[in-house]
């Protein structure tokens, strides 16, 4: 005679340890050949129920709890599971009947305030209308994807993506993720990797003809996507149908009229040269390609930017490589970091582990780095409110009429250089900027070939060898071209920073008030700077004992002191 509870609890037992493991698959046979033996067994239905779950299988996982929920009624657990189910696949309302009939059934469970709290949870989305319908084709392309991640063996049990619109989701708990925990995996047959998209037919014309493309791996990604796209049956339809077809936030795609917002702005020829630069790509590899002459260049852009914004850096077994990680790619951006992502060689696979501990509910977010408002914008289109890492790139000419002009250019290479400038005084750009400032300013040849002779066996700009103060005379003239070029940017601007900040207030579309903190970010560093030489040249000519620091702002003090001082305390 079987022992019925002794047999059911083996499969459990050998599969509560299987699942712990996250090994769903000996979790989801030992459930299964359970019930296959004892299909009156709620507890395994119920077990599987959740395997289901955790694998984004919806509705499986539904129609096992319903079984659960039939083979006893009184069980909170089946409602709950089924309530999980529902809720995923948008269907809020019927979740929350589920809900309300086991509360009504099993008012005075143990287990009712766990109903309640998922009640609280739905019901608080359902008001917001944070979610998408269950019909809705959206809702529908996301279950496609998350269906065909889970079935290639990608593992992310405690992530689901959550739905602001139709056109905003983000990825959030499902249940509370502890620090150093793994988020996600996602197998290398899953990533779209250059040397997948190198093996199409068009890249390997591409390569074949030894293209000289000025972004090569956006390119290869790019006829990649675009190729698949056009192949009813492709292995990669499941991800390449939930990617933006729509970029209006994308400065590359901003209208004449959403330009205006950025007049006088440096950034505006950042999005030109963007423009021009993808232009001469999509050329390049139509004279190799003919069939790609079909392809219209604003599918190329939609499709280059979404290769801009979505791809990550990674190494696989020692080489470096790029690709599209589906889902990883959908956490949106927080700093500091929430998350530590990587190819993992052990797993042959991409992970993201916490770096901290995340809420059940809360958004999992990536950090995308330290950047400039303006590559956000540009390649990711959005931008940060308050963004330390802001740059301005100061153009810095070395004229015909400074002295010594050729031996100069002929040190140099170039007429003139960029310094992106960040507000901060501490920052090597400073540094950088007032050395090439301060060699072109030279008025003596001996001296100008020993300053040479001292940079000759280094890179100017990147060693971190710098140039000190040397000349008063030459200091005032640099402080005087600093003030002058930062007021000449600023005069290009049609209206104040005091304008922008009331713009801000009124009712601005989301591209109108990126272009304003655009705008906004240039103009404060170039106002940080304007300042600099104002404050330093109101003192530059008083004695050093006569120099008030209280009166300098705190961040212009430290060029007073390491090099305005000692000149004027240095004995002639």
């Amino acid at each position: 005679m079987v022992d019925l509870e002794n047999t059911v609890e083996s499969f459990k037992y050998q599969g509560n340890l299987a699942y712990k493991k996250q090994d769903y698959s000996t979790a989801f046979s030992l459930y299964t050949q359970g019930i296959s033996m004892f299909p009156d067994s709620q507890i395994l239905y119920l077990k599987r129920a959740l395997v289901y779950l955790s694998q984004h299988k919806y509705l499986e996982s539904l129609a096992d709890s319903s079984k659960a929920i039939e083979l006893d009624f009184n069980n909170p657990k089946g409602y709950y599971r089924k309530a999980c189910a529902l809720q995923e696949l948008g269907e809020l309302e019927s979740a929350l009947s589920v809900l309300d009939q086991c509360i009504q059934l099993n008012p005075n469970s143990t287990a009712i305030g766990k109903i309640i709290i998922l009640k609280e949870e739905i019901t608080k989305a359902f008001e917001k209308g944070r979610f998408l319908p269950a019909y809705h084709p959206e809702r529908q392309k996301f279950n496609d994807l998350i269906r065909w991640l889970a079935d290639g063996g990608a593992i992310f049990p405690k992530i689901h993506i959550e739905f602001y619109s139709q056109d905003s989701r983000g990825v959030h708990c499902i249940r509370a993720i502890r620090k150093k925990e793994c988020i996600l995996y996602i197998p290398l047959t899953h990533i779209i990797t250059l040397e997948v998209a190198q093996s199409s037919p068009i890249a390997q014309k591409m390569l074949a003809n030894n293209l000289n493309l000025l972004s090569p791996k956006h390119c290869y990604l790019s006829t990649f996507i675009i190729q698949e796209k056009q192949k009813p049956d492709s292995f990669w339809a499941p991800y390449i149908r939930i990617l933006p077809e729509h970029f209006q936030n994308f400065p590359i795609f901003f209208t004449e009229e959403e330009k205006e917002y950025l007049v006088g702005t440096s950034f505006i020829d950042l999005v030109n040269e963007k423009i021009t630069d993808i232009k001469e790509d999509y050329n390049t590899i139509c004279s190799v390609a003919q069939e790609f002459i079909e392809v219209s260049f604003e599918e190329f852009c939609r499709v280059r930017m979404a290769v801009s914004s979505r791809i990550f850096g990674m190494e696989i077994e020692k080489k470096s490589t790029d690709g599209f990680v589906p889902l990883a790619d959908m956490l949106n951006h927080q700093k500091p970091k929430q998350t530590f992502w990587k190819f993992c060689q052990q797993r042959n696979g991409f992970i993201i582990e916490a770096e901290v501990d995340i809420s059940k509910g809360q958004e999992v977010l990536d950090s995308y780095g330290i950047k400039c408002n303006s590559r956000f914008l540009l390649n990711y289109g959005f931008t940060l409110d308050d963004n330390d890492a802001n740059e301005f790139p100061y153009l810095i000419k070395l004229s015909e009429d400074l002295p010594f002009y050729e031996e100069k250019l002929n040190f140099l290479k170039a007429k003139s250089h960029v310094f992106r400038m960040l507000k901060d005084t501490s920052k090597p750009c400073l540094q950088e900027m007032l050395t090439y400032m301060r060699l072109i300013e030279i008025d003596d040849l001996e001296f100008l070939n020993q300053v040479i002779d001292e940079f000759l066996d280094s890179d100017f700009f990147t060693q971190g060898k710098y140039l000190n103060a040397f000349s008063l005379s030459i200091e005032k003239k640099i402080l005087q071209r600093l003030e002058k070029i930062s007021n000449e940017y600023l005069q290009r601007y049609p209206n104040s920073i005091e304008e922008d900040e009331e713009a801000l207030k009124n009712e601005a579309t989301q591209n109108e008030k990126n272009c304003i903190v655009i705008r906004m970010g240039e103009k404060s560093i170039l106002n940080y700077y304007l300042k600099m030489a104002q404050e330093i040249l109101a003192v530059f000519d008083l004695p050093s004992a006569s120099i008030d620091l209280g009166k300098v702002s705190a961040p212009y003090r430290s060029y007073i002191v390491s090099s305005l001082i000692p000149l004027k305390n240095r004995p002639r």
